[in-house]
């Protein structure tokens, strides 16, 4: 069933709620699935972190990935605002100045 998923969608993700004990020999036999399909694991140990994960994803579903990718400073003067104003006293007004 798990093949059957590999061109229908573009990005596969399995989520899994984990509540036993003993989860090793589960979690392996789910990783390497997921590796030969090309699927993306994510495991949570709570069902409030499987919700948050679920809501992470909702949230980004459908947008670019300009909002998570790091930003590129092209001048010179973006380039040591950003590395002055990574130090902890100076904030990026001071820094622009």
């Amino acid at each position: 069933r798990v093949a059957e998923l590999r061109t229908d969608f573009e990005y596969r993700m399995m989520l899994v709620h984990v509540d036993v004990e003993d989860s090793s020999n589960p979690i392996l036999f789910l990783n390497d699935l997921c590796v030969q399909n090309d699927f993306t694991l994510i495991l949570a140990w709570s069902e409030e972190e499987a919700a948050r994960y679920l809501e992470t994803v909702k949230a980004f579903d459908g947008k670019d990935d300009s909002l998570i990718r790091k930003r590129e400073f092209t001048t010179h003067i973006e380039q040591v605002t950003h590395a002055l104003g990574s130090v902890r006293s100076v904030n990026k007004t001071d820094a622009s100045q």
